[in-house]
């Protein structure tokens, strides 16, 4: 840019040029903030700067943003860089980063996004404008016309006329084969078939079917050795513990013969649940070394991807959002939720992780409030239940041949009252050395600021706006007819329990910010050669402490008014479900949707007293407990930890233990390392 002229000098002939022409870019705002404070220096004008929703004051122009459609239309994208979204749409960006090549290639994705929009159902297109405001400049300057003229026009498209779409949606299906190949349980018990070790070492040596499928095969002696003991553990029922160096192949060691030996004992649901470290690793294993072990299995099989409830979106949840969200979205969270509308039209498993435009990792707090929690989800009685997407993967993983999980999942569900796993005979863990973190995470206690947010902002929040289940209450009420003495004992019921979330939310916010700032003072100067609390690093500092902490006595009185909030919450939680349970059925919409709502956060609340109070008092020998304090300095969310001592006692007693009750013969699992 050497020989380019300077800003100042061609300001004016640029403002000519743009004149009152749309503004179209990929995440516009933070090109056109480069406008808008040259304007600002020209008039020496900088009130409101530094607030986004005020900042454009003299660049007045329409802009249109085809990141933000791009996270709206493309649900099944990766990424969302422009050079992802051009090389999707098949637009040539060789010189990515240059101007004008970056500017071309922009325009050509604007108008492939007309077209993805054009071709949207109109309903879809209606809920996006519900969620935006009619009167946004989104929806008057780009939506709203679109819905005219296809109105006007008779152009009444779906999503489903997307068909190049599906190849994203099929890479997500979380089912490999069909129902033919899946488990059926024989009426009687049939003799346990071996499988043949040559067959397996045949298939992953020089001129076996692996070779014919994989470019640059290598035969792997540890591979082969591997695979061997593997299949001897499956054939007599034994434990073994691998340690693989990388490189060994051991995803086809152990999946060869665990799937050939599930295959060849159907009759006795010898179905295997491979169990790694991480999603992204389980999705590694659906998505790339299952389909090749499918390609050159002899028989074929059924394996199926699980992941816990809070990884599918619940469309009971979903409809009441839709309908109710001006009382049940916050204006920030109606913009977020937006990535969301085209995908549950197209998606077949609800699995939030097909959606990187959604950005999951920053809006967990509203997927939170699409999720079926264990004491909402009311089952076989739901109107969703036949498409309910977690109901589908929980049933096709109990008839599957193999059943991808992850460790979170496999702890989670040991300490669940109700199993979705199910009774499973062979297990593999792959990652071994991972099992005792994961199973302290779940064996243990963890809680945080966010997880007292969540709570009272699913109950009642007054900042930004008026949201929460009471507030849909109230709403619903209003719609409706109760008799007199109900209606007032509803009412007089929710405002005490406004009182206090509003008390509760105060509390909370003092304490956690009372008890970063005392422990911030303490350890900044023990740690400040170390930097483990500058914002240069994300690494939070791990506090160690004991029965009696003396940071906790500093704050007695807030810890006893954060108990008191939340057992006189939960009281009068109580108090309303059992005047709401005098209601009459069917008295308004969405009326037993709301009591369920009503029950799952009674039970948060009284999960969250129990928690808090035990890592207060600290007085369990056998468990560890530890804060954990963010680096950043103005973050107050610091993290309570308690942790049982003696991990392994508890692993033996329940993995191995849980595995031996629910089988009549001796167990194979197999640890993979």
């Amino acid at each position: 840019v050497k020989s380019s002229p300077k800003i100042d000098d061609i300001f004016d002939s640029l403002i000519t040029f743009i004149d009152q022409s749309p503004l179209i870019g990929h995440q516009i705002n933070f090109d056109a903030a480069f406008i808008e404070y040259l304007y600002r220096i020209k008039h020496n004008d900088f009130s409101n700067w530094s607030n986004e929703l005020q900042r454009f004051k003299y660049l007045c122009n329409i802009r249109l943003d085809t990141l933000f459609l791009s996270r709206i239309f493309l649900p099944f994208l990766q990424r969302f860089k422009l050079s992802t979204v051009a090389a999707y749409f098949g637009i040539d960006l060789e010189n990515a980063h240059r101007a004008i090549d970056d500017a071309r290639a922009t325009g050509h994705i604007f108008l492939q996004l007309i077209e993805r929009t054009f071709a949207c159902n109109t309903q879809i297109l209606r809920n996006i404008i519900r969620l935006i405001y009619k009167n946004s400049a989104r929806a008057k300057n780009y939506f709203q016309p679109i819905v005219d003229y296809k109105i006007n026009n008779n152009m009444e498209e779906s999503s489903s006329n997307l068909p190049e779409d599906l190849t994203y949606i099929q890479k997500y299906f979380n089912i490999i084969g069909d129902e033919k190949h899946s488990q059926k349980l024989s009426d009687k018990e049939v003799p346990l078939k071996l499988i043949d070790e040559e067959k397996i070492i045949s298939i992953i040596s020089y001129n076996g079917e692996l070779e014919k499928t994989i470019e640059h095969f290598e035969e792997r002696e540890q591979q082969i050795q591997m695979a061997k003991q593997v299949t001897t553990a499956l054939n007599r029922s034994e434990f073994l513990v691998v340690e693989a160096a990388t490189g060994t192949g051991k995803s086809m060691a152990y999946l060869l013969p665990a799937i050939e030996w599930s295959v060849h004992n159907r009759q006795n649901r010898e179905r295997v649940i491979i169990s790694t470290n991480t999603k992204n690793l389980q999705e590694q294993l659906f998505f790339k070394d299952i389909p090749t072990v499918f390609r050159i299995a002899s028989k074929k099989f059924n394996g199926v991807l699980l992941k816990g409830k809070s990884n599918y979106i619940c469309l009971d949840k979903w409809r009441l959002t839709l309908i109710d969200m001006d009382r049940r979205l916050s204006s920030q969270e109606r913009i977020r939720i937006l990535p969301l509308i085209l995908w549950v039209e197209q998606t077949q498993t609800g699995d939030i992780a097909e959606n990187t435009g959604f950005q999951l990792n920053q809006n967990w707090g509203l997927w939170s409030k699409l999720i079926a929690e264990n004491n909402y989800c009311p089952s076989r009685t739901c109107k969703f239940y036949n498409e309910c997407f977690l109901m589908k993967a929980r049933n096709n993983a109990k008839k599957a041949d193999v059943v991808i999980i992850n460790h979170s999942l496999l702890f989670s569900d040991l300490v669940a009252e109700n199993s979705i796993i199910g009774n499973y005979h062979n297990l593999i863990f792959d990652e071994a050395h991972n099992i005792e973190k994961t199973a302290a995470e779940y064996l243990g206690t963890r809680f945080n600021w966010w997880t007292f947010r969540n709570i009272y902002h699913k109950l009642y929040e007054e900042d930004p706006k008026k949201t929460g289940t009471l507030v849909q209450l109230e709403y619903r009420l209003s719609q409706s007819k109760l008799p007199d003495y109900l209606e007032e004992g509803v009412h007089n019921r929710i405002s005490r329990i406004k009182t206090e979330c509003n008390h509760f939310k105060l509390i909370a916010n003092q304490f956690f910010s009372e008890l970063s700032q005392s422990l911030r003072h303490k350890y900044k100067k023990e740690n400040q050669n170390s930097n483990q609390l500058s914002d240069s690093t994300n690494e939070s500092l791990k506090i160690r402490y004991q029965k009696n902490f003396q940071y906790f006595k500093q704050l007695l009185d807030l810890i006893d008014e954060i108990k008191s909030c939340l057992i006189n919450t939960k009281k009068r939680l109580a108090d309303l479900l059992d005047i709401y349970n005098q209601i009459k059925e069917n008295t308004f919409q969405f009326q037993d949707q709301i009591g369920r709502e009503l029950i799952s956060i009674e039970t948060d609340l009284v999960t969250l007293y129990e928690s808090f109070d035990f890592c207060i008092r600290a007085d369990m020998d056998n468990y560890v407990y530890w804060l954990e304090l963010p680096s950043r300095k103005h973050v107050s969310d610091v993290i309570f930890n308690a942790v049982p001592l003696n991990i392994a006692e508890l692993l033996k007693n329940g993995v191995v233990a849980n595995l031996n009750e629910k089988i009549d013969f001796d167990t194979a699992a197999i640890v993979a390392e």
